[in-house]
């Protein structure tokens, strides 16, 4: 994933958070979107109380720079339901030994759910 900020052109005293050249934030402050572009790198935090606005952000650039592989995720009142394909298969593992059935390619937020995070991988044996 590439990640740049730039003075915006528009405004000379705001700046721009670009994600594989696809223009995501448009920030007052560098500080935005340098904690925005921190969280993309390092995913959200492990602790939910740490959770911030910018991590939010990030996990909504992610799913529409990095859309999920085979996985579908929705909320019914309080309950997740991750489905799956269990026929489709993906590129195989670098080692060869697996191959991905389905992945949300790292931690993706639960929708409406503030705070609450998913990751999920699916491999099959060889």
């Amino acid at each position: 994933m590439n990640i740049r900020i730039s003075r915006s052109p528009i405004d000379p005293d705001a700046y721009d958070l670009w994600v594989n050249e696809r223009l995501f934030v448009a920030a007052e402050t560098m500080q935005v979107c340098d904690n925005i572009k921190q969280s993309l790198e390092r995913g959200p935090s492990d602790d939910i109380y740490s959770y911030s606005e910018a991590d939010e952000i990030a996990d909504h650039i992610k799913r529409e720079v990095i859309p999920l592989e085979n996985v579908k995720i929705s909320v019914n009142k309080n309950e997740l339901t991750i489905t799956v394909d269990l026929t489709h298969e993906s590129a195989p593992s670098k080692s060869g030994k697996t191959t991905t059935v389905a992945s949300t390619k790292g931690f993706v937020s639960v929708p409406e759910h503030e705070g609450i995070a998913v990751s999920l991988n699916v491999n099959k044996r060889h």
